[in-house]
């Protein structure tokens, strides 16, 4: 068995998101920064998952670059 200890933040961040796609079916997902440790190729790759496979998701996120793969963003500095 592996100790999860053995894992940097990132790997079991994308270990969480993997597991609640795969047993769940939401019909909204909401992930809380939960893209922010990973690397930009694993990213992309659940955006595109995400995208196919479920009509409502809510991410929030500090990488600003990914702006580009989402229908809507809130800036939330440009919000008063």
């Amino acid at each position: 068995m592996l100790d999860k200890t053995e894992f940097s933040e990132g790997e079991r961040n994308f270990l969480s998101i993997l597991g609640v796609l795969q047993f769940h079916n939401p019909w909204l997902l909401i992930l809380d920064e939960s893209i922010d440790c990973l690397d930009l190729g694993k990213v992309i790759k659940i955006l595109d998952f995400l995208k196919k496979y479920y009509k409502s998701v809510i991410i929030t996120s500090h990488k600003y670059e990914l702006s580009q793969y989402f229908d809507k963003t809130v800036d939330l500095n440009k919000v008063h």
